[in-house]
């Protein structure tokens, strides 16, 4: 499925693959300063976008000079050495708002809305084709879409100024094409991000981050209760210096990377208060960029081995850094740090534990430009994994009304659909039949991913099912 992801098949590996866990693959050349990479289902590959380069700022293209125009470059999966580019952009276009970096665009249905000066530009991810029609006019620092409606960060500045103003997130709604509500935002608002928390009822939020200033030590993010028609500011946490990206993918945690204060601030979503505070070993203008996160480590083991099965999903969070070090964390602290030879922005994980890639912006040690996307790989023996693509057929994927499973071979003994937080929301033990249909109607499941445990002879297998 992807490049550096065929280990998620069914892998027999031990519980215990927190020494060296990660290495290195290869590196991939793109344009110059690669800010941030999209991984798209649908094409079945990696979107990697690169900021202009204007090397004395002064606005004017002098290509003589090794100056680049912004450029959109895909690399497919299961792929030679080489990307290709899809789209250089002119030279008055720049991502984000003045320089184009953190890039926090939105994806959805296969369009991704870029936030530039002069509005959010839709483009299709499959031709890089902008969708006209749907432009909207508002220049902004970030935008974010979640049911039907866009958010906005936009910064303010007074004519001639360097400081905003005024800071502020525009709620917009896709549908009518119409602005619906302002909400104030504190300084130097950045990145927002909406998610569902899974309580009795669903209860919606609007998270805010706001950088402020380097140094300042005021940096702050809003939480949002969204209703049906309006927002309620519910929180303001103090998170330190410079927060730079807000993570979350799963029901109790949310993560905040803090580039100036060198740590992650790790948020409960029960009460929106910081429960605990990773510290990252960089220093000086050296901190971390952004976090991706495992939620699953997809693995099957043998059902006599003497070692205990993954049955819950483990705790890995991966930062970038300036530092040239990927840090990878679990529940106790950092277990794993992989050196990228780079200033590493934007970076991908695969869900699933398969392995992650990175967008070197600037060259280590300096800030050259740099044009490498550094892909890295799980690192297991031989003798650790087996791989098997066809113990089970399991369709359709996503899924909305049932799940086949079906083997020519293998015999089902029982079968667990699991959710991420570990909860077992359906069960059945069968008398060893090859085919199986789960009925999701009845079930009545929230949408998202979801992992199919199968017990067959000597082996306990584990799949990942999104629910749609």
């Amino acid at each position: 499925m992807k490049l550096f992801f065929i280990v998620l098949s069914i892998i027999f590996i031990p519980v215990v693959l927190l020494s060296s866990i990660y290495t290195f693959q290869k590196d991939i050349e793109v344009g110059k300063q690669p800010l941030e990479i999209i991984y798209d289902e649908v094409t079945g590959g990696y979107h990697i976008f690169c900021d202009r380069y204007d090397m004395n700022f002064n606005g004017i293209y002098e290509p003589e000079l090794g100056e680049t125009k912004s450029t959109w470059w895909f690399v497919p999966a299961f792929i030679s050495d080489t990307a290709r580019m899809l789209k250089e952009f002119e030279w008055d276009f720049t991502f984000g708002f003045s320089i184009g970096y953190p890039l926090r665009p939105a994806v959805v249905n296969g369009i991704i809305y870029f936030h530039t000066k002069s509005g959010v530009l839709p483009y299709r991810l499959s031709n890089a084709e902008l969708i006209e029609d749907e432009i909207v006019p508002i220049g902004c620092n970030a935008v974010s879409i979640f049911e039907n409606k866009m958010y906005l960060s936009v910064r303010h500045f007074p004519e001639g100024g360097w400081v905003a103003d005024t800071n502020y997130v525009i709620v917009y709604d896709m549908q009518n094409k119409v602005i619906t509500d302002t909400l104030p935002a504190i300084a130097n608002v950045q990145q927002t991000l909406c998610f569902a928390k899974n309580t009795f009822n669903y209860d919606y939020y609007l998270l805010v981050l706001n950088e402020g200033f380097m140094g300042g030590n005021d940096s702050k993010l809003q939480v949002y209760k969204i209703y049906e028609n309006s927002y309620e500011l519910i929180k303001v946490i103090d998170l330190g210096d410079t927060g730079n990206h807000i993570y979350y993918d799963r029901d109790d945690e949310i993560f905040v990377t803090m580039n100036g204060s060198h740590s992650i601030q790790v948020i409960s979503t029960e009460d929106f208060t910081i429960k605990e505070t990773l510290t990252v070993p960089t220093s000086g203008y050296d901190g971390p960029r952004e976090i991706g996160g495992v939620l699953y480590m997809v693995c099957s083991s043998k059902k006599d081995d003497d070692k205990p099965l993954f049955d819950q999903p483990p705790y890995l969070l991966f930062v970038s850094t300036y530092s040239g070090v990927v840090y990878v964390y679990d529940g106790m602290g950092i277990v794993d740090s992989v050196n990228t030879n780079g200033k590493s922005e934007g970076i991908y994980v695969d869900p699933f534990g398969g392995g992650f890639c990175v967008a070197n912006l600037f060259q280590s040690g300096n800030y050259s430009p740099d044009n490498r996307v550094s892909f890295y790989s799980l690192n297991l023996n031989v003798e650790d994994r087996k791989l098997d693509n066809s113990l089970f057929n399991v369709y359709p994927n996503p899924a909305s009304d049932f799940i086949n499973i079906s083997s020519e071979d293998a015999l089902i003994e029982n079968i667990e659909l699991i959710s991420l937080q570990g909860n077992t929301v359906f069960q059945k033990q069968l008398n060893n039949e090859n085919s199986y249909k789960i009925s999701l109607e009845s079930l009545n499941l929230p949408k998202g991913l979801y992992f199919l445990k199968i017990l067959s002879g000597n082996a306990v297998s584990n799949y990942p099912v999104i629910i749609k």
